[in-house]
C-alpha cells in the first residue's frame, strides 16, 4: 500500500490543462446506458484560465478529461490514469471568501444518449445483431467491444432475427437497449466508447485487487444476490465491468464491478473509491 500516497489530479478541458490546484471531484459510473457523471471544483484558476474555460465551454461538445491517482517515487512508478472522459455540460465561477471556485459538470456521451435517433423499416429476416450495430452507429461514438461481443454471442432461436421485419422509430439509445436486452446483453458508455457485456462477463482488463494491503478500507458490506459494497483508497483502474479480486477476512473471491464512485480532494481528507460488485459464477 506504500504507493497509495501523494495524490495527483490533472484536468483537461478543451485546450486548457490544469494541475497543482486544489481539485475536488465526484465521479459516478455504472454499467447502465445512462451517462456517467463528473462533478468537479477547481480552486483559484487564474483570471485568464477562467476566461478561456468559459469561452471553450460555450462551444458544444468541448472535451473534459480527468486524470487522478498517485505521483511516482524512486521506489514505484506513477499510477495516475484517466478515470473520466466526457463533455462539459456546465461551467461556473464563484467567489467564496478569498478564493475563486470553478465548478464543472460533465457527462460521458450525454449528447449522443439524449439526441441520437434510429429510424427505419427493416425487411423480414433482418438479423438482431446487424440492427444492434446500426443503432449503435447512430450514437456517433466509437463502438468499443460491440462488434466483438455481437460476433461471439450465441443468438439462438427466434431471437436471432426478426421474421416479420423490424421498425425502428425513436431514440437510438433506447432502441439499442431494446435490441440487446432480450438476448441477455447490456450496454453502457465508458470513457466515450460503447461497452457491451452479458451479466456474467467482465472486460478483458486484469482484475483489480482489493485487500487491506492494497487500499481496502474496513470490511465489505454483504448484500443480497451476491452483491458486495467495498470502499478503498482511490483506485483509478476501477471501472464498471472490470473484474475485482477481493481478499478480506469476511469475503474472498472474484466479482464484477457494476457501480463505481470516485470521490477526492487533493487538499482534504477524501480520496477513495466505492464499488458495488456482484460475485462471478463459480468464483
Amino acid at each position: 500500500m506504500s504507493k497509495l500516497f501523494k495524490r495527483e489530479a490533472i484536468v483537461t478541458v478543451g485546450t486548457l490543462r490544469v494541475s497543482g490546484l486544489r481539485t475536488q471531484f465526484r465521479i459516478e459510473k455504472t454499467g447502465q446506458p445512462e451517462p456517467n457523471k463528473l462533478t468537479l471544483s477547481l480552486t483559484n484558476l487564474s483570471p485568464d484560465s477562467r476566461g478561456k474555460l468559459t469561452d471553450q465551454a460555450e462551444s458544444s461538445g468541448v472535451a473534459v478529461i480527468f486524470e487522478a491517482g498517485y505521483a511516482g517515487t524512486k521506489q514505484s512508478p506513477a499510477t495516475t490514469e484517466i478515470i473520466f472522459t466526457g463533455t462539459a455540460r456546465l461551467v461556473s465561477h464563484s467567489r467564496q471568501g478569498p478564493d475563486w471556485v470553478t465548478k464543472i459538470q460533465s457527462g460521458d456521451g450525454v449528447q449522443a444518449y439524449k439526441s441520437a435517433r434510429f429510424v427505419g423499416s427493416f425487411a423480414p429476416g433482418s438479423k438482431r445483431a446487424t440492427l444492434a450495430e446500426e443503432a449503435a452507429k447512430k450514437l456517433g461514438l466509437p463502438l468499443g467491444n460491440l462488434k466483438e461481443r455481437l460476433k461471439a454471442h450465441d443468438f439462438t432461436g427466434a431471437l436471432t432475427e426478426f421474421v416479420n421485419g423490424f421498425a425502428a422509430a425513436g431514440n437510438a439509445a433506447e432502441q439499442l437497449t431494446e435490441l440487446l436486452a432480450p438476448v441477455g446483453l447490456g450496454w453502457s458508455i465508458q470513457d466515450g466508447q460503447i461497452q457491451v457485456l452479458s451479466d456474467d462477463e467482465t472486460t478483458a482488463a486484469q482484475a483489480v485487487l482489493l485487500a487491506p494491503t492494497s487500499g481496502l478500507i474496513g470490511s465489505p458490506e454483504i448484500g443480497e444476490k451476491g452483491v458486495v459494497k467495498l470502499k478503498s483508497l482511490l483506485q483509478p483502474g476501477l471501472r464498471p465491468g472490470r473484474k475485482i479480486e477481493v481478499r478480506a477476512s469476511a469475503v474472498k473471491g472474484f466479482f464484477r464491478a457494476d457501480r463505481v464512485v470516485h470521490v477526492g480532494d487533493t487538499h482534504g481528507a477524501e480520496w477513495y473509491s466505492e464499488v458495488e460488485a456482484r460475485r462471478l459464477p463459480g468464483a
